[in-house]
């Protein structure tokens, strides 16, 4: 897929944008450089061929401790500096954010092989990632049909969909056709504190989610609406070896697969 998305992938993408927060959410969990109402990676299953077992792919608790240093964004509920053995959570690297917040930093591997989708209205969509033998995402396919491309630090700058952009503590997604884009506020140690939602012409935020943590790990990811905290996503399930299995929040259950590194 070349060029500008056809009106078929907009809306597509606009959906699955709408399934979680890496990211972790929005696990995103959380939808990439979504240009629709929710923020956070986007995540129809992404799954695909297997390869050698990648360094590149991140471990739960591997990483330098360093002392955190909380970003702007508002209010937030920060994994860095959080105590794990006694020691600070691991460093996590920037080329390991984008485009699905969580699922390609937390575990052993690269990233999922998979990802099956399901609503509360009864749908199901699950889609498929293919990776290089470093480990790097190359394309999605299945319910999302996508092509990533890196700079020389091995930072993903975007896709066939989205384009992807890096400050000092923070980093923007952007997807083609949209009128929003979306920052994701970093602490020092590189976790996500808060993800805005961004309307590009004006630059008036329309939506802050912010993302909590348990022990380094992603626990929950709200926003404001009204008089209190909406919650997004607050079921977010690790395995034995440390990586995300699955996320569920009250609109979208989401599950993850690695057997393709098996």
């Amino acid at each position: 897929m070349q060029g500008e998305p056809s009106n078929w992938s907009v809306m597509t993408w606009t959906k699955l944008c709408r399934q979680l927060l890496s990211g972790l959410l929005p696990l995103q969990v959380f939808c990439a450089g979504c240009g629709s109402d929710n923020p956070g990676e986007f995540t129809a299953g992404f799954g695909g061929a297997a390869g050698a077992r990648s360094a590149n792919g991140g471990t739960p608790w591997g990483g330098a401790p360093v002392n955190s240093t909380s970003q702007q964004g508002g209010s937030v509920t920060a994994a860095g500096g959080a105590a794990v053995g006694g020691n600070a959570c691991p460093v996590w690297p920037i080329q390991k954010l984008l485009p699905f917040i969580g699922p390609q930093f937390y575990g052993p591997d690269p990233g999922p092989c998979s990802i099956e989708s399901v609503y509360a209205d009864g749908r199901v969509e699950l889609s498929t990632l293919d990776y290089s033998p470093d480990g790097s995402l190359l394309r999605t396919s299945g319910a999302l049909n996508a092509i990533f491309t890196y700079d020389a630090q091995g930072r993903p700058t975007g896709s066939t969909l989205a384009v992807y952009e890096y400050g000092e503590g923070f980093a923007l997604a952007t997807t083609k056709g949209m009128t929003s884009h979306h920052r994701y506020n970093l602490d020092g140690l590189g976790y996500v504190t808060t993800a805005l939602e961004i309307d590009t012409a004006s630059g008036a935020v329309r939506r802050i989610y912010t993302y909590s943590y348990t022990n380094c790990r992603p626990s929950k990811v709200t926003y404001s609406e009204g008089s209190g905290d909406v919650v997004y996503y607050s079921d977010i399930v690790f395995d034995g070896e440390g990586r995300i299995v699955r996320r569920s929040g009250p609109s979208i259950t989401s599950t993850f697969d690695y057997s393709c590194w098996q």
